[in-house]
């Protein structure tokens, strides 16, 4: 249980951005959307988001290091 309730907390704290302020975003240099839907969602998906990066969530050890703090960093999975 404390382990949700921290995370709970730690989404709570995360800045969010509307559809239409991430278009108005895409194709700037330091963006970078990263699609974090599992393959069940990501497949049969109609639409994806051009230029989005796919990267498995739960490594997020072994790539978060490949993007800089001073880059604005988009997650997606819907």
């Amino acid at each position: 249980f404390v382990l949700f309730s921290a995370s709970a907390v730690f989404a709570a704290s995360v800045a969010r951005m509307a559809t239409d302020e991430l278009k108005a975003s895409l194709g700037q240099e330091d963006l970078v959307v990263l699609d974090v839907r599992g393959s069940w969602d990501w497949n049969p998906a109609a639409s994806k988001i051009a230029g989005a990066e796919r990267v498995n969530p739960a490594t997020v050890g072994t790539w978060s290091a490949d993007y800089a703090k001073s880059q604005t960093i988009v997650l997606y999975c819907a």
